[in-house]
């Protein structure tokens, strides 16, 4: 403790002493002080351009880094074709007139053509066609293994069934169309197949019985070739005989492929 005078006042060595030890305590106050004021300054700059570390003493960075790619666990559908409306518009045509589902009917293949007339290249004998061009697709559609050709307007309002390579290289070849309120329907015999169905609209096709060929072959025999309009509908035949039939005989094969077309379609 300071030594202190009668009258109460420090001596001045003992005033040396306090004072000396404020000035120690504020130098010291002062470094600390100046050292603190040294590590808050240099921050930044450490910061701006940190030390290389090892990768391992790297600290996380706050934005999250891209995580590798993963298999979802639920599988997703695959995107089939993208087909024009007019080709979607014959599919359900077909199934609808035929008592299936659009997912029974397989669009096999799609083709874009430019036909030469408004019958769509697929005139029946004797019809009359437009000449202006109509731009639009040969669509193919498959059904239990079997395939049918339709062509088809860009706009879809046109549909005429393409002839089967089948029965378009084989002769003879009979025609029949029959017109009614309801519509028309026509049916394309062959030696071996008829195919059938609406004029303009999807057809079906199926192999012609024993019976059926027989009845057939006779009449190509038979007679030259000839059309002709009956009540059960108008004839074409591509005979390879000298006969010309009368008009009995033209309505009663009018008659056979009527009944050959119905029966086709139950």
């Amino acid at each position: 403790m300071a030594k202190t005078s009668p009258r109460g006042w420090v001596s001045f060595s003992s005033l040396r002493i306090a004072g000396f030890g404020r000035i120690v305590g504020r130098i010291l106050f002062a470094g600390a002080l100046f050292v603190a004021l040294c590590a808050c300054t240099a921050l930044p700059e450490s910061s701006m351009a940190p030390t290389p570390t090892r990768k391992a003493d790297m600290p996380r960075s706050p934005v999250p880094s891209p995580s590798p790619t993963k298999i979802s666990p639920t599988p997703t559908v695959a995107q089939g074709p993208v087909w024009p409306p007019a080709v979607l518009q014959v599919q359900a045509a077909f199934a609808r007139e035929f008592g299936l589902s659009p997912e029974q009917v397989a669009i096999a293949s799609v083709e874009p053509a430019h036909w030469p007339n408004d019958c769509l290249g697929a005139a029946l004998p004797g019809e009359a066609c437009g000449n202006t061009p109509v731009a639009g697709y040969r669509v193919t559609l498959r059904v239990a293994q079997e395939d049918y050709v339709y062509h088809v307007d860009e706009s879809g309002q046109l549909v005429r069934p393409a002839v089967p390579p089948a029965i378009a290289e084989e002769t003879p070849l009979l025609i029949w169309t029959f017109e009614d309120p309801s519509g028309c329907t026509m049916a394309l015999v062959g030696p071996n197949e008829v195919q059938f169905g609406p004029c303009s609209g999807p057809t079906l096709r199926r192999p012609l019985s024993s019976a059926e060929k027989q009845a057939l072959q006779a009449w190509v025999a038979r007679y030259a070739p000839f059309e002709s309009p009956t009540e059960a509908g108008f004839i074409q035949v591509a005979g390879q005989g000298a006969a010309q039939p009368s008009p009995e005989e033209a309505l009663k094969m009018a008659t056979w492929a009527k009944a050959l077309a119905q029966v086709s379609a139950e």
